[in-house]
């Protein structure tokens, strides 16, 4: 587990959100100078809307330090800003997320001090998240959904690695091409290109990933933990099908730690669609 205080070596990704909460702390602190109470209130809104489905959602398989330490100190300072307009809610989260050596109450500590946001860092974020928009667009255009992978993207200029690797994942390609536009791509907005043709291969992955959707939702269901190995009872076709998915696609098992049980004759009232086929499942705590 994480130690507060540990820091460890930041990413792209810690350094965007660094400087996002510095861009919107200085915005904050200007609305409330100038006593603009709803702007700031939407500000701080969108960061944390930000926060959550950009930043944690991008670093949700990560355990390293860095990534607890930039969350933490982020944390505290959506606490200090929310409480001239939240000041119960604060106060709990203050209590709750404060170090040892910070103020008893939040309404005690010092307001954020603004410093200067790293302009290059906000931009090239900017860059990739519209190239990820126009993407899903593109996606949207050709009736792809974003959970199919697909074999590329095509991009007008080439990126960073820790930028391509963002772009990759967000757009569900296993690699990015740039120089001459591929003949056989789609392109839509924004400089983006993506090779649309779904091999046989590829759906399997896709339905694959349709099945671990499923199956991590029948987890949260059932109150099972993140990490608590289950043993996924199904019957003969559906474990034929599922098992065929697992050998394209090993990450069906392994991110919903799981395992597949053979019941020939399995009955239930629970059931996950597989390859447009209804397959009855019962999930189970493994022993």
């Amino acid at each position: 587990g994480w130690e507060m205080g540990a820091e460890g070596t930041p990413t792209l990704l810690d350094r965007w959100v660094v400087a996002r909460e510095r861009e919107v702390l200085t915005a904050v602190t200007d609305c409330l100078e100038n006593a603009d109470a709803t702007k700031a209130t939407r500000l701080i809104e969108d960061y944390i809307d930000e926060l959550s489905t950009w930043y944690l959602r991008r670093s949700r398989k990560r355990t390293d330090d860095a990534f607890f330490a930039t969350l933490h100190v982020r944390l505290l300072s959506v606490v200090q800003l929310i409480a001239p307009f939240m000041p119960f809610t604060a106060e709990y989260l203050w209590k709750v997320l404060k170090r040892a050596d910070q103020p008893i109450s939040v309404h005690l500590s010092s307001w954020p001090h603004a410093q200067v946001a790293d302009e290059a860092v906000l931009t090239s974020m900017k860059q990739v998240r519209s190239l990820v928009e126009a993407g899903h667009a593109l996606r949207s255009k050709l009736g792809i959904r974003v959970r199919q992978p697909l074999a590329a993207a095509w991009v007008a200029e080439s990126l960073p690695e820790e930028l391509a690797e963002i772009l990759v994942e967000e757009l569900n390609v296993g690699t990015l091409v740039t120089g001459e536009r591929p003949a056989s791509f789609t392109y839509g907005e924004q400089g983006i290109g993506l090779d649309g043709m779904v091999t046989p291969e590829l759906q399997a992955q896709g339905d694959a990933r349709d099945a671990l959707r499923q199956i991590q939702d029948i987890r949260k269901r059932s109150g099972l933990q993140p990490g608590e190995m289950v043993d996924l009872q199904v019957a003969e076709d559906g474990h034929a099908r599922l098992t065929a998915l697992a050998a394209v696609q090993p990450a069906l098992l392994t991110d919903s730690f799981c395992t597949l049980v053979l019941v020939p004759d399995l009955v239930s009232d629970t059931e996950i669609t597989v390859q447009g086929e209804s397959v009855p499942v019962i999930c189970t705590k493994s022993a």
